[in-house]
């Protein structure tokens, strides 16, 4: 499992541990993921690598899906 320290001023999470994160900007959330594991961390991957293995509602002030993949 890859997790990277998440910045201290991070609207969810601040100054915690975690895996990669991102917002969908009009696109799927295959593609969202591709793209943010490039922009966070210079990960390459194919759309067949990966897996949906999890969906976490998040309640609070900001309505908040996550989507948990798996290579």
């Amino acid at each position: 499992m890859l997790l990277g320290l998440r910045h201290p001023d991070s609207k969810y999470a601040g100054d915690t541990w975690h895996y990669l994160a991102g917002r969908c900007e009009q696109e799927s959330a295959l593609s969202c993921l591709i793209r943010e594991a490039w922009e966070e961390a210079g990960l390459v991957l194919e759309p067949a690598d990966v897996e949906l293995v999890h969906v976490i509602d998040t309640p609070g002030s900001l309505p908040l899906m996550q989507l948990v993949f798996h290579r």
